[in-house]
């Protein structure tokens, strides 16, 4: 409760009051100019023998609403009470009503009441309640306050149009609780329920504007920006997307085209159709090396696939626009409408196929050229053949093969016999690719200082790019020698059989 002081000699005005007024350090009643306090009415064993007597302090009992003036005293208002009775206390007997000097706070009830003045008229005060022990001043709430009792709590239904001026400080609503505007029982944060109107939201700060979005940035910061709307305004795609038809279609019509497709793996678009199964290959149109390139990639788009042109009915045409075949090649007059490149390539090569249809370049049987070789030893110093001993022929060497097919091989030998006449064997080593594939032996019966002739045939099945090579080892009747003079004679034919 409030302190106020009050000024005695204005309650003695009120009325005829009548009361005995000691202090504690003396029985007389101008002994109170000598105590500390303003006056001390508790009971004292040297006023009254006892300190369990006249406990309390008796305030004027008025009856406010029948009041009507404040008495004058002899010297005159301003002199006597300067502050015109502000800070004055009464116990208000009245129980209804208001008071007949100065404004009333609310309706008078039972108890203790205060006079505030700030005025320099004497009515120009209100009288206040200054406690609610019994009835109490009856409390109100309005405009979004709710009472309860004497409980003011915050809730309840506006009367008017509010406002709450933050002055440059913050208003926060705190805690593990929900806000909703237009609904009772907010599930979120903040929810905004507006039934079926549309428009539940309005931000204004100077960015706002008819067909943009409301963008956060990377802080949650939220402002109005210009959305890549491709219908309208040219923009990015800042992330993949995906647009699931369902089964629906999309149709472009109208005069225009769709122009400059771009992107960073180099593929301007790509499509497919799960109809075939859940990741099949996709159909990628774009640019290969500056080159525009239509193909086919897997469903990731990270290799190669097979590509089907007119799997059913239907031609192709490559220069035409009315091909007559499967496939038509129109090159008009220019030499060279078609190359292949397989590594079977060659020049004078002819395309033949297989049983299956499969074609490959070959070497045209036409052209015996191109079917035979002829590899020829040389030597400045004569090479011993020991028994045993695997030699390679030098000028001879190795022989890489220009077509896959068969291969027959002639070794013709002109061995010198440096020793006595008897059988002279040998073994002709066939190797494909370093590994020996044929392992023959031929043999002669030379005379002595005389030569073994011999010609030796071997048919090898090989590929494109594979190395053929023969060695010569000696057995029985070694050594043998080859004469750098007829080392010539050592030779071997090479004939392309085809495939």
């Amino acid at each position: 409760m409030k302190k106020y002081l009050f000024n005695i000699t204005a309650l003695l005005a009120l009325g005829n009051l009548s009361a005995q007024v000691r202090t504690v350090n003396s029985a007389t009643n101008v002994s109170v100019t000598n105590s500390p306090a303003f006056i001390d009415a508790s009971s004292n064993t040297t006023v009254n023998g006892s300190s369990n007597i006249g406990k309390g302090l008796i305030f004027p009992r008025v009856d406010l609403s029948a009041m009507t003036a404040f008495p004058g005293v002899t010297a005159g208002i301003p002199n006597s009470f300067p502050t015109r009775f502000d800070g004055m206390i009464v116990y208000n007997t009245a129980s209804s009503g208001t008071s007949g000097v100065g404004s009333t706070q609310g309706t008078l009830t039972p108890g203790y009441w205060y006079y505030e003045n700030k005025t320099s008229s004497n009515t120009g005060g209100t009288w206040k309640p200054m406690s609610t022990a019994t009835s109490a001043v009856a409390n109100t709430a309005s405009n979004g306050l709710t009472l309860s009792g004497n409980d003011v709590k915050l809730g309840g239904i506006l009367s008017q149009a509010t406002d709450i001026a933050t002055a440059g400080n913050n208003l926060t609503i705190s805690g593990t609780g929900n806000v909703g505007v237009g609904t009772s029982s907010p599930t979120a944060k903040l929810e905004i329920n507006n039934g079926t109107t549309a428009g539940a939201i309005k931000i204004t700060d100077g960015t706002q504007g008819a067909g943009k979005v409301l963008t956060s940035d990377a802080n949650g910061l939220s402002s109005w920006m210009t959305p890549n709307n491709l219908y309208t305004n040219d923009g990015t795609i800042s992330g993949a997307r995906t647009v699931n038809l369902g089964s629906n279609s999309i149709t472009f019509s109208g005069t225009g085209g769709l122009t400059n497709f771009t992107g960073s793996t180099g593929w301007a678009a790509s499509f497919s159709s799960t109809a075939n199964g859940a990741t099949p290959n996709k159909v990628v149109i774009g640019t290969q090396a500056g080159v525009a390139t239509i193909g086919a990639n897997n469903n990731g788009l990270t290799a190669w696939a097979d590509l089907s042109l007119n799997p059913y009915t239907g031609n192709v045409g490559i220069g035409t626009l009315s091909p007559g075949a499967r496939l038509e090649i129109n090159n008009g007059t220019t030499a060279g409408a078609l190359k292949i490149v397989d590594g079977t390539q060659g020049a004078g090569k002819v395309f033949t196929s297989d049983a299956n249809g499969v074609g490959k370049w070959q070497v045209n049987v036409g052209n015996q050229n191109s079917l035979y070789t002829n590899k020829v030893c040389s030597t400045s110093s004569t090479i011993t053949l020991n028994q045993g001993v695997s030699t390679s022929l030098p000028g001879i060497g190795s022989y890489t093969c220009p077509n896959s097919g068969r291969y027959e091989l002639i070794f013709h030998s002109f061995f010198n016999n440096p020793g006595t006449i008897g059988t002279k064997t040998f073994y002709v080593d066939t190797k494909l690719n370093g590994t020996v594939v044929k392992h023959e032996e031929t043999y002669s019966y030379c005379d002595a200082n005389s030569y073994v002739n011999t010609h030796y045939p071997v048919i090898i099945t090989a590929n494109a790019g594979d190395v053929l090579t023969i060695e010569i080892i000696a057995q029985a009747g070694a050594p043998l020698q080859i004469q750098p003079s007829l080392a010539y004679r050592n030779n071997l034919d090479i004939i392309y059989l085809g495939l």
